[in-house]
């Protein structure tokens, strides 16, 4: 099968994090459009945190990086809420988990 079978949606939060990667913006794009064929590359979350997923990836010489999503398969969509460096980034996606919960109608 060739083509995309999801949308991947940056949440403006999400938007602005990717612009401060710079100069590896574009590298850190096509990490994450993988997610259009394949929306459950990215490991799963647990606890309250279970409808969610991570996505990592390095960026040389900046070390450990995460992008966190959801997969909407009513809308064939990921997602994505957050990205940033593993050092304290689940801390970061847990407060935009609710929100994320609230907007997209999840339980």
């Amino acid at each position: 099968m060739s083509g995309k079978t999801y949308d991947v949606e940056l949440t403006s939060t999400a938007d602005k994090e990717l612009a401060l990667l710079k100069p590896y913006v574009e590298e850190v794009v096509k990490i994450i459009l993988v997610l259009e064929k394949e929306p459950n590359a990215g490991h799963p979350l647990k606890g309250n945190l279970h409808r969610f997923r991570a996505l990592e990836f390095s960026l040389p010489g900046s070390g450990q990086y995460r992008a966190a999503y959801v997969v909407l398969e009513d809308k064939k969509t990921c997602v994505v809420f957050a990205i940033g460096p593993h050092e304290g980034f689940y801390d970061n996606v847990k407060l935009r988990a609710k929100a994320i919960k609230k907007r997209h109608h999840l339980n």
